[in-house]
């Protein structure tokens, strides 16, 4: 493994002319055809990007390859995926599973995971034999169509398509519509080439499922249900309808049948549609018939909000929609068929979707304008994720070389070698005298420079990293996101590895999946900033087994960020009894440390109000909520106004460029109750993953804080060109999601 070490002569700079090649090459060979070498001449490669074609920039996409082979001997091989990161070097995917034989006369299928980044995008698909040819490649390019940008937003419908409207859901679903587009994507078909592992979802912030269409159920894999799920656990949003089906699923069907917040035990096809009917605003009756499609699933809710019953009064009998949490995801179960008729043919029925999607992703609705502290055009990002990287791009001991001191050594050069030169030589009638002085100058303002960066403080190579653990207590469901920012004072490649600390909390099929991070935005290194410039001739590793990184480059006095995301299963004890006040709705009950350790600055979250723990909640100790009542106070005023006893009490302006790594933090962790768009005037798209406000806004309660052990970190396995060890700050943060016992209104739509 490559260990530390200056970069190889190799490493060069490439001159515009061999850019320009490498661009033209990339943008007429995406629709390349296979080649082969020797006996591998009739194998056959089919290859599909995403989700049919579909798929977003920045986050991980499936890539399924279909393998033919059509000669009378068996391949032996394994595929290949090379795709640009955000600074546009190439990285080279790497994953056991992609070991391939193929008999003669058969076909083999494998799902694949690349990360695309720097625009023009690209990604190299290769299939290399066991002699380390190729029998196959081809490159998909910047012609190819379904390209999405990191902040737009992906449904993805699987079984039958539904009547979307894409142009409503856009205005309702953000506040910035110029930065975000709604994407709809249907998967009707081919459910074999939907993903086998949970982040193949990274990119979709809602998946629908019709489990009326044709053969569905049937065709979807154990792995890829089991992907399904763990995705909605680690955090993502589902919209499912049931209908007919809904026995089935509850009964027959243990994976997806688990993400259904009651039993179901039976369908009716009579039932009130007064309830439906005011949902939707419609003009006309829903006129059931005795034909499948007016099947209503009965389901007895066990968990979750009932947001719609077949009439609007007290005699309501059946349950039509429930958002419910499911690990630290959401699921919205919906009991009816929209596809069927009379739903098919009823006019009502795109409104009432549409007001679905919009409702089953609650914790980004919108309309939002944007707050005075809005400075993306300046700070060079419109995502949060993006101040986020900046602040870890800090480093102690480390002056960076301000924009303005470049700028203005640049602007003294350009008066001096032209209007000062020229009247200065002028007046002295020595205009000759420019073959001395312009090089002079030259000589001077280099000496400048070099003087300038020569004074600015240094550091070791150091790497700043943060670590989000989130714990549900029902599901025991485990999920840790790591962002991390390595400085290197010299020109040197790195490499890192996610090392577990499993003392912290005892934790079980522990995965990790780490790579290269980028941010949304047009700023220098943003992944909506289309450059053909590459500094460095330079390809690194990425293991998606492993949660390794190898030799990842660093230039001269820069930085690189990369992120993992881990999963896990934890027997971790957490003992809670906590309640509502019947009148009040205020918490009340107590709350156990769940760690052998202590946690800083700890809070409770619940029903838009904070109940501040104190500065260390010690190991295994117990609070009682009621004590904690009198200093409780909302949200929004909690992390947004000044400390109590200021002189000062109104709002913070938030500042895209100097807010505190931890105030970052906290503002990703619970983005929407905080404020969203309207507060920070940034976005939360590219790493929406963290806000958890969806989890307050289905009655459970968080318990927040800070500690100094964690369950993993990034750790370089290389070393510095002096043998020293590599300088690491970590900050972590916990979040254990906690069941509150409640008196549900079930009348009452969700706000």
């Amino acid at each position: 493994m490559f260990l530390g070490r200056r970069v190889k002569s190799d490493w060069r700079i490439t001159s515009p002319l061999a850019v320009l090649v490498v661009a033209l090459l990339c943008l007429f060979t995406n629709s390349a055809d296979t080649f082969a070498v020797g006996e591998d001449a009739n194998l056959q490669v089919e290859v599909t990007l995403g989700f049919n074609g579909r798929f977003k920039q920045g986050t991980w996409i499936p890539v399924h390859v279909e393998i033919t082979n059509a000669s009378t001997v068996k391949f032996h091989g394994h595929l290949v995926l090379e795709s640009p990161d955000g600074e546009g070097i190439v990285v080279r995917f790497v994953d056991r599973q992609l070991q391939i034989s193929v008999a003669p006369a058969s076909t083999v299928t494998r799902i694949a995971y690349v990360k695309i980044g720097r625009l023009p995008w690209s990604v190299v698909v290769s299939v290399i034999d066991d002699a380390d040819q190729t029998a196959f490649q081809k490159t998909f390019g910047r012609l190819d169509d379904g390209q999405l940008s990191t902040t737009d937003f992906l449904i993805l419908q699987v079984g039958n398509r539904l009547p979307l409207s894409a142009s409503r859901l856009q205005a309702e679903l953000t506040g910035r519509p110029d930065l975000v587009e709604v994407a709809i994507q249907s998967q009707t078909s081919d459910y074999h080439k939907l993903p086998d592992r949970w982040y193949g979802y990274a990119a979709v912030d809602l998946l629908i499922i019709t489990t009326s269409a044709e053969k569905l159920l049937e065709q979807l894999s154990l792995p890829q249900q089991q992907a399904i799920r763990q995705w909605i656990y680690q955090g993502g949003r589902m919209l499912l309808f049931a209908g007919q089906r809904g026995p089935e699923l509850s009964r027959d069907n243990e994976i997806l049948g688990s993400l259904i917040p009651g039993k179901i035990d039976r369908v009716i096809t009579n039932w009130t549609t007064s309830g439906i009917e005011k949902y939707g605003n419609a003009d006309e009756r829903l006129i059931l018939s005795r034909q499948p499609g007016s099947s209503l699933s009965l389901i007895a809710p066990s968990d979750g909000v009932v947001v719609l019953r077949d009439t609007q009064n007290a005699q309501a009998e059946h349950a039509l929609i429930v958002h419910s949490a499911r690990g630290l995801g959401s699921v919205t179960f919906v009991a009816f068929d929209p596809d069927q008729e009379p739903f098919a043919s009823w006019g009502a029925t795109p409104a009432i979707l549409n007001q679905l999607v919009i409702d089953s992703h609650f914790a980004e609705r919108g309309n939002e304008k944007i707050g005075k502290g809005f400075q993306s055009s300046n700070a060079g990002f419109d995502d949060v994720s993006g101040q986020l990287r900046a602040s870890l791009d800090r480093f102690d001991g480390v002056t960076p070389t301000r924009f303005m001191w470049v700028a203005g050594l640049l602007g003294m050069f350009i008066l001096v070698i032209g209007p000062l030169d020229y009247y200065v030589l002028r007046r002295f009638k020595r205009l000759h005298w420019t073959w001395v002085t312009f090089p002079a100058a030259i000589l001077l303002f280099s000496l400048m420079a070099i003087s300038m960066v020569s004074a600015l403080r240094t550091s070791p190579a150091a790497l700043n990293q943060i670590e989000v653990i989130d714990i549900d207590s029902l599901t025991q469901t485990v999920r840790g996101s790591n962002y991390a920012s390595v400085y290197s004072p010299t020109t040197a490649a790195y490499s890192f590895e996610m090392s577990e600390m499993s003392d912290a909390i005892p934790c079980e099929n522990h995965q990790v999946l780490a790579c290269w991070q980028g941010f949304p935005g047009a700023g220098l290194g943003g992944l909506g900033r289309a450059s053909f410039q590459v500094l460095i001739d330079h390809q690194y590793e990425v293991d998606l087994r492993d949660g390794q990184i190898r030799s990842i480059p660093v230039q001269h006095s820069g930085t690189r960020s990369f992120a993992a995301r881990w999963s896990a299963e934890s027997s971790l004890v957490v003992k809670s009894a906590l309640v509502t006040e019947p009148a009040s709705g205020a918490l009340r009950g107590t709350l156990q440390n769940p760690f052998n350790f202590d946690l800083h600055e700890a809070l409770i979250l619940f029903d838009g109000r904070v109940y501040p723990i104190g500065q260390v909640f010690t190991a295994n100790n117990v609070v009682d909520i009621y004590d904690l009542s009198a200093d409780s106070q909302g949200i929004d005023n909690y992390f947004t106004q000044y400390q109590s006893g200021s002189s000062k009490q109104r709002k913070r302006v938030w500042r895209a460029r100097d807010e505190s790594l931890d105030r970052v933090v906290k503002q990703m962790m619970f983005n929407q109750e905080i404020g969203g768009e309207r507060y920070t005037g940034l976005l939360h798209r590219y790493q929406s993953h963290l806000d958890l406000s969806h989890m307050l806004r289905l009655r459970r309660a968080v318990l927040v804080g800070k500690a100094g052990r964690g369950v993993t970190e990034f750790a370089s396995s290389s070393t510095q060109d002096d043998g020293g060890p590599m300088v690491s700050q970590v900050d972590r943060y916990y979040r254990v999601v906690l069941p509150v016992n409640m008196e549900v209104n079930t009348n009452t739509l969700l706000n």
